[in-house]
């Protein structure tokens, strides 16, 4: 998923460049929290939700790649 964010960033329109550095770095935010160990289920949740909504709106956006992570990111997150 961080590879398919990164690859977004660089795209053309500008709108899903936007939503993929969203979803970039929600991920980065999200592996860096749990990877420090930290038991803040608040802050998880939390984070969890930004990439929700992150995917909802990449499920908007007419990009291939965007919609495939987005809906790769709501399944993985348990939102389907």
């Amino acid at each position: 998923m961080i590879r398919k964010a990164i690859a977004i960033t660089g795209a053309i329109n500008q709108k899903a460049a936007t939503i993929g550095q969203w979803i970039l770095d929600d991920l980065r935010k999200l592996i860096a929290t749990i990877a420090d160990g930290s038991e803040d289920n608040r802050l998880i949740r939390k984070l969890l939700a930004g990439l929700r909504r992150v995917g909802h709106l990449g499920q908007k956006v007419e990009h291939t790649l965007v919609t495939s992570l987005s809906q790769r990111n709501s399944i993985g997150i348990g939102m389907q």
